[in-house]
């Protein structure tokens, strides 16, 4: 739910400044149902009920993203972080909210790097949370570790997104003179996002185990 409110905030500021065509895909996996809402606003329904992804087609008509005033643009990609940094400091108060975020990006990395060893205490530590705090201490502590995860440099991420326009060469009249790093650092980040997750389900896998 806190993906999906994340990203419907987004939407919702990038149409206003005149980007579109956009399309917020409810979920992920296969298509279930798609509408446009509103000229050059289409919601789309997919069929694995997790999470929430907000696309902006280049290449067609409207107002491509990256062409956006760079300010604005800037600061619209930036609201994710700076809403799940109130979502975490609302629930948890900000003195264990800065705690949690100093500790995040160890802990990250440390429980890809180590799923069994570091990053299943982990898991049991949060499971146990659950059960002593409730679900909204939990909910805040996974938006403080979220947010942290999306400061590492990785271009799929929610800084990365942000950025990544900034450095990015304009594209040349032919694909010959348009430059392939970017897709191939998208592709990179994209490959490491997914070996992160992958890890971190080795680790809840190893964690209910016991």
């Amino acid at each position: 739910m806190i993906l999906i409110g994340v990203n419907a905030i987004q939407a919702v500021a990038l149409f206003r400044l005149g980007a579109h065509p956009l399309e917020f895909v409810l979920f992920f996996g296969p298509e279930l149902w798609r509408r446009e809402v509103r000229p050059g606003f289409t919601l789309s329904l997919r069929a694995i009920p997790t999470g929430a992804l907000l696309r902006a087609p280049e290449g067609m008509p409207g107002v491509p993203w990256s062409e956006l005033p760079r300010g604005p643009a800037l600061l619209i990609a930036l609201l994710p972080l700076l809403t799940l940094a109130l979502a975490g400091a609302l629930l948890l108060g900000p003195s264990r909210f800065l705690d949690s975020f100093l500790g995040a990006l160890p802990q990250l990395v440390g429980g890809a790097l180590a799923p069994v060893e570091v990053g299943a205490p982990l898991v049991r530590g949060a499971l146990g949370e659950l059960q002593r705090g409730g679900l909204a201490p939990l909910v805040g502590v996974w938006c403080t570790k979220f947010l942290a995860f999306n400061l590492l440099p990785l271009p799929n991420g929610y800084l990365g997104q942000a950025l990544l326009p900034l450095i990015t060469p304009e594209p040349g009249p032919t694909p010959e003179e348009t430059p392939a790093w970017p897709a191939q650092l998208n592709c990179l980040g994209g490959l490491l996002t997914v070996a992160f997750g992958l890890a971190w389900l080795a680790a809840l896998g190893a964690a209910l185990r016991g």
